[in-house]
């Protein structure tokens, strides 16, 4: 049986899930992604490689960094108004060129089509993020994209296997289709 919720995400208000399984991601609570339901329906699909993304232990971050991301993950500013982060002012547990696949789709979560991310990391980093999220359970783990952070999501389980998907909000839909690089 696949382990199915290893990361939560709040972001104004909603709950997200960040899934350790490629497909069969279900939630407790329904998702909101705010989306137009034919944008739900039938997203752009996308498939490359995000050169930009980085996961960023919050620990690592100067404090008045990690109040503000907290903050905004928390549902107290607009999903929009990203917090950005200084470049040199965090070390990546992992960065982009670790992930060998990242795939704009959609998944059925709570019974819903919604856009997701499916990331695939490498051998070596699938075993970092592992150990990185069995150590970490309960704790807040960064997503930040071109600078921006991208989610704040809380470790729920590990996740071991290096594949995970996120369901995406309109604006993240955005910026993914953005960050990918073709050629896969």
């Amino acid at each position: 049986m696949m382990r199915s919720v290893a990361l939560r995400l709040t972001m104004a208000g909603a709950l997200l899930l960040l899934c350790a399984a490629v497909t069969g991601c279900q939630s407790s609570k329904p998702a909101t992604t705010g989306l137009a339901p034919d944008a739900v329906a039938n997203p752009e699909t996308a498939r490359g490689t995000i050169p930009t993304l980085q996961l960023v232990d919050p620990s690592t971050l100067p404090a008045a960094s990690a109040r503000t991301i907290q903050y905004w993950a928390d549902g107290g500013s607009s999903p929009d108004s990203r917090p950005t982060l200084a470049a040199g002012s965090y070390k990546p547990i992992i960065s982009g060129p670790s992930v060998t696949t990242a795939e704009l789709t959609t998944a059925e979560l709570d019974g819903i089509n919604k856009p997701i991310l499916k990331v695939t990391l490498d051998p070596a980093a699938a075993q970092v993020f592992g150990q990185y999220t069995d150590s970490h359970v309960g704790k807040q783990l960064v997503l930040v994209l071109g600078g921006s952070v991208f989610a704040a999501p809380t470790i729920d389980l590990p996740v071991t296997d290096g594949t995970y998907q996120l369901p995406l909000s309109a604006d993240q839909v955005t910026a993914v289709k953005a960050a990918i690089v073709p050629g896969l």
